[in-house]
């Protein structure tokens, strides 16, 4: 009725259509005007048949309740004869109709049940005729009433027939635990019986369950009998053992069928007068077939064991593989077994134990040294798998090959027979894999020291692990194979150049520079450590050259096209030698006069070479002009401090304290007719290391940079070493870099832990002593104490022999050669968790340096120069002025920084807008840089403050909208997608998100629960994903989702399974 009510409207309209066709006499076609009138005649139609369908649902409802009331009258005269039934139990007494009176009572059970669901029936019907339920209550109780009633005469029924079968049974066919727990279960249910009500007031119905108590408890003795001899551990010799203390002919019962309870408890037996003895017997067999069940269950369950073995690599052999699982049954096979060793009963089995456990021992003992004989084999074999190798260790070769066709043998022989209890029990195998680890053991002693004399002839292979540097050796025919190696053994040389002849004629820096040797190298005539050793005798020759040229050249072309020409580390240093000649030469002149006019000079120097900045210009170039304008932008504030202080001599303090160059003659190689370049600061004097330095940025320069170079090298010239200390991103391991690259030496950063021993230090600083490099130890005081107390010896060792003027000393036992310009740094976080105190004796060694504070505003401010800001100055205070108010005014959330990280993540996206858009007002450009560095991670509440901060320190500037376009397009239908609200917070957050994302390598999304972090990331996944083929910017997104937690360190990133030797990736560089 309501669909046609609803439908009436339009069918009114399509008649009026009909009667408009009518008016104009159109003619209509029989199955449109057979339509016309059944349209018409519908509603009329459909209301006359719900009515017929109306009045036959009434006739019928009557007809189905009716015949309701009548089952209803039915189930009455049924429930009332089975109450009349529940009735009679009350005289029910004979004992002896215990069987037809329990099956009586189930009957009645069964009847109850019936009518109990007949009942939910007929309820549910009621509610369907909506008339009230009638009430079955009744039923509830009748079923409590019998449930005593039910429960005395099955019970009941049920103990006589376990009674009888007891009584005649065998003991062989008896299950004496079932027998003694159904017992138990039938005197506790006739003990509720005697409790219950119904019965406690029918005396005779009492007298009944009273007896069968008693029946029950006077059978409780006997049990003992039962469980004993029927028990399945009863072997032959506790027959005989019984029969001996009993003086009773059993044993020869043992396994009669007519051997009974009935029989036992005869005048012939009279068991029922010996049940201790018997019990005793009993116990005692049923211990000894728990061992005997162990042991035979141990046995089996290693007959279906099996060895993994996988064919390895290229090798026509195998290796073992997963057997932990095997180990970890074994462990708890051997702990059983030597339980059993201890135990009272374990006397019929006491061999078998010991040589179950022999047997167990052995295999355990033969996988363990057949694991350890893996390890090294593994390790060893694509060693000596190298012809080079094995012609440079031909008696190592010789005894790894005797060891290698062992394991093949083995191997092989495992693989046709893999059962584990067949294969490891074998004495001849274990002595076998004991004498191959000894071999081994001689092999990797031999290979140690093969190692050790090349790390002696090329000290930089310290630096390098064993397998990269065996790598190295490997292929020494193909000189080539080292230059995936090169940059470890030198830190600014990616590879080098080599010709047709395989002549060595140049080396490239990792940004592509090539600074060719004044001499080719021929690496074919001679090993490796030994060309390597030219190498780097060659590359401090060419750079001395080419440095000592390049100052020649200094003052005869213009420096814009000086700098241009020459290369990187040429530029950076000679104009060092240049500016601390020219200061020197104005002070000897005119002093305080001199310099001034000398400052004229630097201030126009420093203009020319800002102006290239903002020109184009080579990559390469680009990279050192902006290295030279952090230390022009340094020398010139010098300048301008000495002219303000009214500096007159070069033995001024003020000049003193400053890191100059001077070029002077070689005295420690007279015939030498090139100048070496000396590096001083105070009364330290340092020689230049001419070690190649690449195209490289360099360290601004601040009051607290100085004081920390005039510390280390006070320190270098006292042999002793640094120890900058401070908070996280304070500088201490850049400026150690900072000062290594200022006197052209290599500086091997390490970062240390408490798993480093005194093993790897000695090698460490047998490295450092013999090639001259520096060593920078982050975060020294994570190492152990105990190790810091050999470092120190070590360490001392060292600089021992440097003051004494060695050239070789013996270290750690072993006599190495002294490159007396070798140092160790070291940098602390004092007081951060997991930090140890060093050692008095290890303290005396350094000279330590606080670092606290950066200087932001001079280090944002020649940072900008480098980029090419002209308003530098100002900028850097305007940014250095924000981060300081945000750190005072904002709330104090985990995830806001405002240290030197988030400054200079500032300064380089200000630096690349600006290389971006070199026309665009430089405050815009650090507003848009500030803004997208800090605003996604602000919360809402210190927005407001941060765009008031803002608008105060760039009055009438606001920062400019990224158009995001067909993006936005994207994201607002994914949202409308997901049936989101479009929130405009939300949006923002998402394109925040995008911003983010596209200038950091990783991020961190933080907010409370249900706040949209993982909603916001899918949406922009899709949206990404939506526009991919559009346009090439966007592309398809594949989100991971991984729970760090559930997983170990292992599993997430990747680890080393030392029995197989082989990296299996985690779950990060699986799916990245």
């Amino acid at each position: 009725p309501q669909m046609m009510t609803a439908l009436q409207p339009r069918i009114d309209a399509t008649m009026q259509y009909f009667d408009e066709l009518e008016t104009f006499n159109q003619k209509l076609e029989r199955s449109d005007f057979r339509l016309k009138w059944q349209t018409f005649a519908s509603h009329k139609l459909i209301e006359d048949q719900i009515q017929q369908i109306s009045l036959t649902m009434t006739e019928d409802k009557k007809k189905y309740y009716a015949q309701l009331r009548e089952q209803q009258e039915q189930f009455d005269v049924e429930f009332a004869d089975c109450k009349q039934e529940i009735e009679e139990f009350n005289g029910l007494f004979d004992i002896t109709q215990t069987a037809k009176i329990a099956v009586k009572a189930r009957n009645v059970d069964i009847k109850l049940q019936k009518l109990q669901q007949q009942s939910v029936v007929f309820n549910n019907k009621e509610t369907a005729f909506d008339v009230e339920n009638t009430d079955y209550k009744e039923i509830g109780v009748q079923q409590k009433k019998f449930e005593s009633f039910l429960s005395l005469w099955n019970n009941a029924d049920a103990w006589y027939k376990t009674h009888e079968a007891c009584l005649k049974q065998a003991f062989l066919d008896i299950d004496p635990y079932q027998v003694e727990k159904d017992v138990d279960n039938f005197r506790r249910a006739i003990n509720k019986c005697l409790r219950a009500p119904l019965i406690k007031n029918n005396e005779s119905v009492l007298q009944v369950a009273q007896h069968v108590f008693d029946d029950i408890e006077a059978f409780k003795p006997l049990m003992p009998i039962v469980t004993s001899l029927a028990n399945e551990g009863m072997r032959e010799r506790h027959w005989l053992a019984l029969s001996e203390k009993l003086q009773l002919d059993l044993h020869t019962k043992a396994n009669d069928v007519e051997f009974n309870l009935t029989t036992a408890l005869s005048a012939e037996y009279a068991l029922d007068q010996h049940i201790a003895a018997i019990v005793k017997e009993g116990e005692k067999a049923a211990k000894e077939f728990q061992i005997e069940k162990a042991l035979d269950k141990m046995e089996e369950q290693w007959k279906g064991v099996t060895f993994t073995v996988d064919a390895y690599k290229a090798t026509k052999t195998y290796r073992l593989l997963d057997v932990d699982e095997i180990m970890q049954q074994l462990d708890e096979h051997r702990v059983t077994t030597q339980a059993m060793q201890f135990s009272a009963f374990k006397g019929p089995f006491e061999q078998r134990i010991k040589d179950w456990d022999a047997k167990l021992s052995l295999i355990a003992e033969v996988i363990d040294e057949w694991l350890t004989v893996q390890r090294n084999w593994l390790h060893l074999q694509p060693i000596f798998d190298s012809a080079d190798i094995m012609k440079q260790l031909p008696t190592e070769g010789k005894k790894f090959n005797g060891v290698d066709r062992l394991w093949r043998n083995t191997m092989e022989q495992c693989r046709k027979n893999p059962n584990v209890l067949i294969f490891a029990d074998n004495d001849a195998l274990l002595l076998k894999f004991k004498d191959a680890t000894k071999v081994l053991d001689q092999v990797q002693k031999g290979l140690s020291d093969y190692l050790n004399t090349k790390r002696a002839a090329f000290a930089r292979f310290y630096f390098l692990s064993d397998d990269e540097l065996l790598q190295i050796l490997s292929q020494t025919k193909d000189v080539k194979a080292v230059q995936p190696h090169i940059k470890k053994c030198f830190e600014s040389i990616k590879s080098l150049k080599f010709d047709d002849r395989l002549q060595i004629t140049a080396m490239f820096s990792a940004q592509g520079e090539e600074f060719p040797f004044d001499t080719a190298i021929d690496p074919t005539k001679s090993q490796v450590e030994f060309w390597l050793g030219e190498v780097e005798k060659m590359m401090q020759r060419s750079l001395q050259k080419t440095l000592n040229a390049s100052f020649s050249a200094y003052f005869s072309e213009k420096r814009t096209q000086w700098i241009k020409r020459c290369y990187g580390q040429c530029v950076l240093t000679m104009s060092q030698v240049a500016w601390t000649q020219q200061v020197e030469e104005a002070l000897q002149k005119d002093g305080n006069k001199g310099i001034a006019r000398y400052l004229e000079q630097m201030q126009n120097d420093m203009n020319e070479t800002v102006e290239m900045v903002r020109g184009k210009l080579d990559k390469l170039v680009r990279i050192n002009v902006g290295a030279l304008i952090v230390l022009d932008v340094h020398n010139l504030n010098t300048v301008k401090n000495m002219v303000a202080e009214g500096v007159e001599s070069a033995n001024d303090f003020m000049w003193v304290k400053q890191l100059r160059y001077y070029l002077e003659p070689n005295s420690s190689k007279p015939q030498d007719d090139e100048n070496v370049i000396m590096v001083k600061m105070v009364q330290a004097s340092f020689p230049y290391g001419y070690e190649y330095q690449g195209n490289s940025f360099r360290l601004v320069i601040t009051p607290l940079t100085e004081r920390c170079f005039m510390t280390l090298m006070s320190a270098l010239q006292l042999h002793l070493g640094g120890a900058p200390a401070g908070p996280a991103g304070t500088g201490k391991t850049e400026t150690v870099k900072d000062l290594a690259k200022n006197v052209a030496k290599q500086c091997v950063v390490f970062n240390c832990s408490d798993s480093l021993d005194h093993l790897a230090m000695a090698k460490f600083f047998k490295g450092l002593a013999m090639s001259g490099a520096w060593a920078c130890f982050d975060e020294f005081n994570r190492i152990d104490i105990e190790v810091l107390s050999v470092v120190a010896q070590q360490i001392s060792c060292v600089w021992n022999a440097i003051k004494a003027q060695k050239t070789s000393f013996i270290f750690e036992e072993t006599e190495i050669s002294l490159n007396p310009t070798c140092c160790t740094f070291i940098t602390m976080n004092p007081g951060y968790a997991g930090r140890t105190e060093l050692p008095d004796n290890l303290v005396a060694l350094f000279r330590p340096v606080a670092m606290m504070v950066p200087d932001y505003a001079l280090i944002a401010e020649i940072m900008l120069y480098s980029y090419g800001f002209n308003k530098a100055e100002m900028l850097s205070k305007k940014m250095v002025a924000t981060f300081t108010l945000c750190s005072e005014q904002l709330s104090s959330q985990d995830h806001y920084d405002y240290g030197m990280r988030a400054v200079k993540s500032v300064i380089v996206q200000a630096g690349n807008l600006k290389k971006k858009f070199p026309e665009k007002d430089e405050e815009l450009i650090l507003l848009r840089a500030l803004c997208d560095a800090n605003v996604p991670k602000f919360l809402s509440q210190d927005l407001v403050l941060f765009e008031g901060i803002i608008s105060d320190l760039f009055p009438g500037k606001s920062k400019e909208q990224t158009e995001y376009d067909m993006l936005l397009h994207s994201v607002l239908q994914q949202i409308e997608r997901k049936q989101l609200q479009r929130k405009q917070e939300f949006v923002l957050k998402v394109f925040q998100l995008y911003d983010v994302m596209c200038v950091r390598h990783g991020l961190m999304l933080v907010g409370p629960t249900g706040g949209g972090k993982t909603t916001a990331l899918h949406v922009l996944r899709d949206a990404l994903t939506a526009l991919e083929g559009i346009t090439e910017n966007f592309h398809k997104v594949a989100l991971y989702t991984l729970n760090p937690k559930a997983v170990t360190m292992g599993e997430l990133y990747g680890e080393f399974d030392g029995v197989t030797h082989e990296w299996t990736d985690g779950l990060v560089p699986t799916v990245v």
